[in-house]
């Protein structure tokens, strides 16, 4: 495998792992969704109606594709689907800045987003990596919903990675947008932000 695409996937599943780790492990008990369908991917944008979010390519920016997320996290669609799915991935680049749209299924224990940034920093913490965290005393608005924040940096393989977890519950699911960067693209990453808006 050639070597930017081994940094590349090394990079997304950096992203997966604090989210399907740290939180997935907690989702024993879940209940039934009753009208979550995953959103629609295609080369240049991704569109969700059950989220009423879709996203916009920036400049120099690229969507992922559905074969390249599933082998990324190395397990099939129908998989992942049992628990949590990657809705999307937009990169620049090798790998950052990226935006990750993950839904997972909400565990019993989680009733808020405030609950689930909260679980997500301790488990960040407990985890033995040499990071920071902080949770943000605002939520943000993202396609004209509330998002709840927790911000980390992490090092890891003697890089420091700066990631925004947006977080809030939708119906029986935990809907999370994932912003990465390294030091010096935080502006690009805003940009990835900036790509999400509102369908109707």
């Amino acid at each position: 495998m050639p070597y930017r695409k081994t940094k590349l996937i090394a990079s997304i599943l950096i992203v997966i792992i604090t989210m399907t780790i740290f939180i997935g492990c907690k989702a024993k008990e879940e209940v039934v969704a009753p009208t979550y369908e995953p959103g629609i991917l295609t080369e240049d944008s991704f569109e969700s109606e059950w989220l009423n979010i879709k996203f916009t390519l920036p400049e120099d920016a690229r969507l992922l594709s559905r074969s390249d997320i599933d082998n990324a996290m190395n397990t099939s669609t129908e998989q992942v689907t049992e628990s949590n799915i990657v809705e999307m991935i937009a990169i620049e680049g090798v790998g950052f800045p990226q935006v990750v749209l993950m839904v997972e299924k909400r565990p019993t224990t989680i009733t808020n987003a405030a609950d689930y940034i909260a679980a997500l920093e301790r488990d960040i913490v407990n985890a033995q990596l040499e990071c920071e965290t902080t949770a943000a005393k605002e939520t943000v608005e993202i396609a004209g919903q509330s998002y709840t924040v927790l911000y980390a940096s992490i090092v890891t393989q003697g890089s420091e990675m700066l990631q925004t977890y947006y977080c809030r519950v939708q119906e029986d699911k935990v809907v999370s947008i994932v912003l990465s960067c390294s030091k010096g693209t935080e502006e690009k990453a805003e940009k990835m932000i900036d790509g999400f808006s509102v369908i109707k």
